[in-house]
């Protein structure tokens, strides 16, 4: 919480999920050196954040983009896995490239954009919808500290997409924001048709928001949250 630092570290280290540019901004009006990197317990260190906000490999990192999936060639993989091998999520190849899953683009430059999971990919309508391009989105808007994007079953659709939005302490966001922002920066099928506002998304132990068992969640009603819509 970077609003009640007192005598905020010279240096912070950021890997596990992206760091919302609010945060980033406050941290480097406190004068807090932000190093983020992106990595995966079996791939380790992927790539870096630059200066200029560019995730770009690590040196020794070949990085591949198939089928929009990240898979990554480096000294850093874990090693006791032979190639080509399938544990869980890691799958290898003979070429000694190893991928979790993660989804992702590169940019001309070389950048890489990282878009989550496969697995969390909704499908509304025929139409497949990433979590994490809703949440970018989302995210920007006031008042809003972090989004979970999911989809919930429909009878026509398949599934439609579904936000959980945790405010920051002490504000409001109101849902006619929170579909201007996506009406102008989304595709329809994008676009949530259930919100949701909750006192603080449910979290692993290292801090991520946890996906897994959400829809459920919110189904049973074990997951406290308030409906805009």
């Amino acid at each position: 919480d970077l609003t009640s630092a007192r005598t905020p570290p010279a240096t912070v280290i950021c890997a596990g999920a992206a760091l919302p540019g609010r945060v980033a901004t406050a941290a480097s009006t406190r004068g807090i050196r932000i190093l983020e990197y992106y990595g995966a317990t079996e791939l380790s260190f992927v790539a870096w954040r630059d200066a200029a906000g560019r995730l770009l490999p690590f040196p020794g990192v070949d990085l591949r983009i198939r089928a929009d999936e990240i898979w990554a060639r480096s000294p850093y993989l874990a090693t006791g896995y032979a190639s080509p091998t399938v544990i869980g999520p890691l799958r290898r190849d003979a070429e000694g490239f190893a991928t979790v899953g993660d989804l992702g683009r590169r940019t001309p430059d070389g950048a890489l954009t990282v878009l989550g999971r496969a697995d969390g990919t909704i499908l509304t309508g025929g139409s497949p919808v990433l979590p994490a391009d809703v949440e970018a989105v989302l995210t920007t808007v006031t008042g809003v500290r972090n989004a979970i994007v999911t989809g919930t079953p429909h009878p026509r659709f398949g599934a439609v997409v579904t936000a959980l939005i945790e405010p920051i302490p002490g504000t409001d966001p109101t849902l006619a924001d929170l579909r201007a922002a996506t009406r102008h920066r989304l595709a329809a099928p994008q676009r949530p048709r259930h919100w949701y506002l909750v006192d603080a998304l449910p979290r692993t132990t290292s801090g991520k928001p946890l996906r897994s068992g959400l829809t459920a969640a919110l189904t049973n009603g074990t997951l406290p949250a308030r409906r805009l819509q």
